[in-house]
């Protein structure tokens, strides 16, 4: 694929979510808060595990000190970027991953406050990402979220992004169909 089909793609599954997110600003905060299950996580959390991750994105992927290219090349998916993202493209999920500490989320938050942080957050992401273009997106390296000792290509980055909220925004539409969920 090349970078500006990634790009291009990544656009498109970012205003995918951003439509498909748009339900949530219906929801009162008993909603957003309701968890189906003890270890389930609620809606909020859902998008809580989002923020944290894109407040990490934004605050180590550099777009202006990154390498740049001239030419529309031939994107690489790293090994671990790779099968990450085509594991975040199924959905329904066929196989969980349990998040890092510093990624679960607590139940004890405004709820009003993590979907605004949620639609603010995306659009920085986005906006970060598409900034992206004209950079070198195999060389360019991003730390991991989770583990900073492993690095991702910057266009696994892109490549995860709008695939992992996705993931977690089909979460939280299966949390809404819940049985016991508040009306």
């Amino acid at each position: 694929m090349k970078f500006s089909e990634l790009i291009t793609q990544y656009k498109n599954e970012a205003t995918a979510n951003k439509n498909h997110s748009e339900k949530l600003l219906s929801l009162n905060d008993r909603q957003l808060s309701w968890q189906p299950a003890a270890r389930k996580w609620s809606i909020m959390q859902c998008l809580e595990h989002m923020n944290r991750v894109a407040r990490h994105y934004l605050k180590t992927i550099d777009t202006a000190a990154a390498l740049k290219t001239d030419e529309d090349k031939e994107f690489k998916p790293g090994w671990l970027g790779g099968m990450l993202a085509k594991s975040f493209a199924v959905i329904p999920p066929k196989r969980k991953f349990k998040t890092t500490r510093a990624f679960s989320p607590a139940n004890d938050m405004n709820p009003k406050e993590v979907l605004k942080d949620f639609f603010s957050n995306q659009e920085k992401m986005q906006l970060l990402l598409e900034s992206a273009a004209g950079c070198e997106l195999n060389k360019n390296k991003v730390p991991s979220p989770s583990f900073s000792f492993i690095k991702f290509r910057l266009g696994d980055v892109i490549n995860m992004d709008a695939k992992h909220t996705a993931r977690h925004l089909y979460q939280a539409e299966c949390v809404m169909k819940a049985e016991g969920f508040p009306k």
